[in-house]
């Protein structure tokens, strides 16, 4: 059988054009024909991960111990400003003073 879209040929078990990787299950296959199927595991899978040193590891949770109070902290600011807002907001629209609102 020939690759509808590179022409290569390929064996009838094949699923997948080697060179292209076009599916060859959008053509027809012969009832009974045996199936071939390529697996390919990916470099992630197979390479090994870094062991780190205590001293990495520290660093490590040091850093992300940091990243964590910054994000705590403009959270709260955050918090605050939409709490001085609501104040500011009832305070002066639903009671307005005397004068009117000051802008």
């Amino acid at each position: 059988m020939q690759c509808m879209k590179c022409g290569k040929s390929i064996p009838d078990t094949q699923v997948f054009c080697d060179k292209c990787l076009e599916a060859m299950d959008r053509h027809p296959v012969k009832p009974g024909t045996p199936v071939q199927i390529l697996s390919r595991t990916p470099k992630e899978k197979t390479a090994k991960k870094k062991e780190l040193s205590p001293e990495e590891l520290l660093l490590r949770q040091k850093r992300q111990n940091r990243l964590l109070r910054r994000l705590l902290w403009i959270i709260s600011i955050a918090l605050l400003l939409a709490v001085g807002a609501l104040a500011y907001t009832l305070i002066f629209f639903v009671n307005p003073p005397p004068g009117g609102v000051p802008f």
